[in-house]
């Protein structure tokens, strides 16, 4: 039990990163400044794989 929950508690900490990465990109874009190239490849990642990950797993029957 106590495995499971540091397990999930470890992937929210990931996901919570890339959040703040995404974050991070549009702050800088609207002050006026140009985001970093990695801060730009995880916005643009992001949708990517949940696309993918819904043409994968919700398709009509």
């Amino acid at each position: 039990m106590v495995r499971g929950d540091l397990r999930l508690q470890r992937q929210r900490r990931e996901l919570v990163t890339y959040g703040v990465v995404q974050v991070a990109a549009l702050s800088t874009a609207w002050i006026g400044q140009a985001p970093e190239a990695l801060h730009l490849g995880v916005l643009a990642g992001v949708p990517v794989l949940a696309i993918a990950a819904a043409a994968r797993f919700f398709r009509w029957q």
